[in-house]
């Protein structure tokens, strides 16, 4: 029961700590496209 619950968790954070990078990383790299983009117009 208690190795089932942490594998769960465990999974969870490989799936969540990724994406959350991802995330995080796109977010600013979006921005400087955007500001880029408003620059331009």
């Amino acid at each position: 029961m208690e190795i089932g619950e942490w594998a769960i968790h465990f999974c969870i954070a490989q799936i969540i700590f990724p994406t959350i990078k991802i995330v995080f990383y796109y977010r600013r790299f979006l921005h400087e496209i955007a500001a880029t983009i408003l620059f331009e117009i």
